[in-house]
């Protein structure tokens, strides 16, 4: 089954591969990940990674960012990536990544905090639904990569809470089984649901305990603004 410590031994080839640059977008990270999780066949694994995987549970359809088979156990997990990025608005303070056909781009500064946040715990709390009532799903893993530090800072040291405090995802934060996260207001800011859309307006039950641990993944020229990566890893137990 594929488990934590192949994930450590793919961030650790990505590391290797990324001393010195970054994932261009999500797409790139899920892409360069399953290329690690193949290379691991030449260590004695034996896995096949199924990328944006169609998937129906329940007679509802979801789309999986990677779905992965242990052929020698015959198990299946689930991955779900975010891949979130902040840069400088100073031109000489940008973080910019050299690509093929030698061009250089500079990393979107992506923001939208609440609505990223919200967007990873549905995602946690969908793996669980499809871990738990799917005899023929193992686990799963929810990776967040990020250069934003307004997502592992603690909430004093934040300032991007609109009205998401319960999606918080801020480092040793502790998320009790049997949570139910929900929008609320915070310093006199209401819930515009024109902001985070119909689709986003409601509320997250999670099912197990987890504690949010952020590593580091990279840290980059320290001439530029936002130089460092961190991971956050969620495992989904059945």
């Amino acid at each position: 089954m594929f488990n934590k410590d192949n994930i450590n031994m793919v961030l650790e080839a990505l590391k290797n591969l990324y001393r010195d640059s970054a994932f261009l977008n999500e797409t790139a990270l899920q892409l360069e990940f399953a290329i690690q999780v193949l290379k691991l066949n030449f260590q004695g694994y034996d896995f096949n990674c199924y990328p944006e995987y169609s998937f129906k549970s329940n007679s509802k359809r979801c789309e999986l960012d990677l779905l992965i088979h242990d052929n020698k156990d015959n198990t299946f997990t689930i991955i779900e990536f975010k891949y979130k990025t902040a840069n400088s608005k100073k031109e000489n303070k940008k973080l910019k990544i050299e690509t093929i056909l030698n061009q250089q781009l500079s990393l979107t500064n992506q923001l939208a905090h609440d609505l990223a946040r919200f967007d990873t715990f549905s995602d946690l709390e969908r793996t669980e639904l499809l871990v738990k009532n799917n005899s023929e799903i193992s686990n799963g893993f929810i990776i967040f990569l990020t250069n934003d530090f307004n997502y592992w800072l603690p909430v004093n040291k934040s300032i991007t809470y609109k009205y998401g405090t319960d999606f918080r995802l801020y480092d040793k934060r502790l998320i009790k089984a049997s949570s139910l996260l929900s929008w609320k207001p915070i310093n006199g800011v209401t819930l515009n649901i024109n902001s985070i859309g119909k689709e986003r307006n409601r509320s997250i039950h999670l099912i197990d305990e987890y504690e949010l641990n952020w590593v580091p993944f990279n840290k980059l020229n320290e001439s530029f603004a936002y130089n460092e990566f961190k991971s956050l890893i969620i495992k989904v137990n059945k």
